[in-house]
């Protein structure tokens, strides 16, 4: 099977190529990029022969591909993946598909009416403790969801090594490029919002930044949704809460971890797993150390990316509908549109 690639900057790098080299049988067959010094430098590091600045001729080249990759920023995403439609291509692409519901509407269109696959990296859905959290779900144990709380507090926007995301107001980078995946993983676990109960945002004039969102949202199944989004925050966290009637679940990111839990919170069994997972981050980092060059081992950071990849590849190959496809994904559009009208 071959794939091109659309895109080598830092998220390619780190997530895509350590994910796509381990799916055996798939070559890398040709990578694009505008930027023509880092191109050539990344297609020597990383033994692609094929490298384009120009997206008609990879497109030329890349015609006989079983997918491609768009790993570009999300403002750039509509165009990219308007054409690559249009020239019939399968297209797995990253988070946001694109930053207004309309466009997303059109690329569905399109996508549909020539039976193409569009996949969306919504890679969280494939991390180990939503996986744990989504099963438990399945299985009941959860009980009918009445709150999901989704928490960002991120750091300084210009810490991001990447120029444009400085751009917040224009780029719309907190809700979409750092927000998406909270705003999905609640679509997830409970369904598309019905309707809008609260809102409040703020925004620091002087740098044209967007700084904190607040909402409180009513879901289709009757669950409240809190969302709470913070950049330049004293301290940085980023963490889920499924609240249910019968037991309540707790996920904390970078580094992960899952709590499944009900009746009095018991202080020892909080110290017991934060210590679990300090301890299982310690491992993870350990082993990337000892085994990743030898073994050519996934990094613990482009597992997630690995998984999603590795069943993206099994659904074309054996025509199978992706399970985050466009057609998926359209509820969370609509949840970050309804806040995006307010936010920009």
């Amino acid at each position: 099977m071959k794939v091109g690639i659309i895109g080598c900057g830092r998220n390619t790098e780190e997530m895509h190529i350590p994910a796509l080299k381990a799916i055996k049988g798939l070559n890398i067959i040709g990578i694009c990029d505008k930027n023509r010094e880092r191109l050539q430098s990344f297609a020597q590091r990383y033994g692609i022969e094929n490298y384009f600045d120009k997206l008609e001729v990879f497109f030329d080249f890349c015609s006989d591909v079983d997918f491609i990759i768009i790993s570009t920023p999300g403002f750039t995403h509509f165009d990219i993946c308007k054409t690559a439609l249009e020239r019939n291509f399968n297209i797995l692409i990253e988070k946001p598909i694109t930053l207004n519901l309309g466009d997303t509407i059109t690329l569905k269109d399109i996508a549909n009416s020539k039976s193409l696959a569009l996949g969306v990296i919504h890679n969280y859905r494939y991390r180990d403790p939503v996986i744990r959290a989504k099963n438990a779900q399945k299985k009941g144990i959860i009980g009918k969801i009445t709150q999901i709380n989704s928490v960002f507090h991120g750091q300084s926007l210009f810490n991001e090594p990447t120029p444009w995301s400085w751009d917040e107001r224009k780029n719309k980078t907190l809700l979409y490029e750092m927000m998406m995946h909270l705003l999905d993983l609640q679509i997830y676990f409970a369904g598309p919002v019905k309707r809008l109960i609260g809102f409040h945002s703020k925004i620091d004039n002087t740098l044209n930044t967007t700084t904190n969102i607040y909402a409180l949202v009513e879901h289709e199944n009757k669950a409240i949704g809190i969302v709470d989004f913070q950049m330049f925050s004293s301290s940085n966290y980023i963490g889920l809460e499924v609240f249910g009637t019968a037991n309540d679940i707790r996920i904390k990111f970078q580094p992960h971890y899952l709590r499944i839990y009900s009746g009095t919170v018991n202080p020892l069994d909080e110290i017991y797993y934060d210590a679990k997972r300090i301890w299982d981050f310690g491992i993870e980092v350990l082993k990337d150390k000892i085994f990743k060059s030898k073994f050519n081992r996934v990094s613990r950071r482009a597992q997630s990316h690995f998984e999603l990849f590795k069943h993206f590849v099994h659904c074309i190959e054996h025509k199978k509908p992706f399970p985050v496809d466009i057609n998926e994904i359209i509820p969370t559009m609509e949840y970050a549109q309804m806040l995006s009208d307010l936010v920009y």
